[in-house]
């Protein structure tokens, strides 16, 4: 089995590769994270957190082309996921590194649905600290996996209000003043973040104090920011109706 440095070296490969070719990937996930947060992705190891495939994110229009540059690089399709899913999301078994490779086009349509068409420009090799947090906190039944990944983000990026490298809070509430159950389980998911890094023994007690002034930061913005009339509508129903959708495990 390959390192996880070895990993995520062939994946800022196939990004840097890809570009090339005139085609935009972006790694999210667990190696995105191992990226983003280069002070801090040694946690991952300690905490035993192993990088089990490659996720990224692509433009619809470059479809085709990602399905062609994949295959000529030794990546082996999942015919039937291509045959189901192929506007959306590609799978390839990717024999070079013993992984498999997500591809999933313009969006993450999980628990809550994200749109990345506008964000894939703003970083590389990954898509941006923001969006990797939105990533896990769109999860309704959070693992511990994603627990630790989150853990690192906030350690890593501070709380402000633009994308550079930064966990951009105006952007979130750009997207969660208008939408209550995300907003729900992104909070309800923050608040199982805070418990968790206490209880980390492999935290310094400055390293938990960051983790949840980070959070609380967070938090306290998405509380006071103006909420939208639906947002105010769908919050008197609250979590008596299913606020987000199901999603078997598989799936993700």
């Amino acid at each position: 089995m390959p390192s996880r440095d070895e990993v995520l070296a062939k994946a800022v490969e196939l990004v840097e590769q890809a570009q090339k070719a005139g085609i935009t990937l972006r790694l999210m996930g667990s190696a995105a994270v191992g990226l983003h947060c280069p002070r801090h992705a040694h946690l991952q190891a300690d905490l035993g957190r192993p990088i089990t495939d490659l996720d990224f994110l692509a433009p619809g229009k470059d479809n085709r082309q990602v399905r062609e540059f994949l295959v000529g690089r030794g990546c082996i399709p999942d015919e039937e996921v291509f045959t189901y899913f192929g506007k959306s999301r590609h799978v390839y078994r990717y024999p070079a590194i013993a992984l498999q490779v997500d591809i999933f086009f313009d969006e993450l349509s999980f628990c809550h649905p994200i749109d990345f068409r506008n964000r894939l420009h703003l970083d590389s090799p990954t898509i941006t600290a923001t969006d990797i947090l939105l990533e896990k906190m769109q999860i309704v039944k959070i693992n511990l996996k994603d627990l630790i990944d989150t853990t690192i983000l906030l350690l890593e990026h501070p709380v402000e209000t633009h994308d550079n490298d930064t966990i951009n809070v105006a952007y979130l509430i750009s997207l969660l003043q208008k939408d209550w159950g995300f907003w729900y389980t992104f909070n309800l998911n923050l608040e199982k973040v805070r418990r968790y890094s206490r209880e980390l023994a492999t935290l310094s007690r400055e390293e938990k104090d960051l983790v949840e002034a980070r959070a609380d930061a967070i938090s306290k913005a998405l509380a006071a920011c103006p909420k939208t009339v639906q947002w105010r509508l769908r919050q008197r129903i609250g979590a008596r109706a299913r606020w987000y959708n199901e999603v078997d495990e598989a799936e993700y």
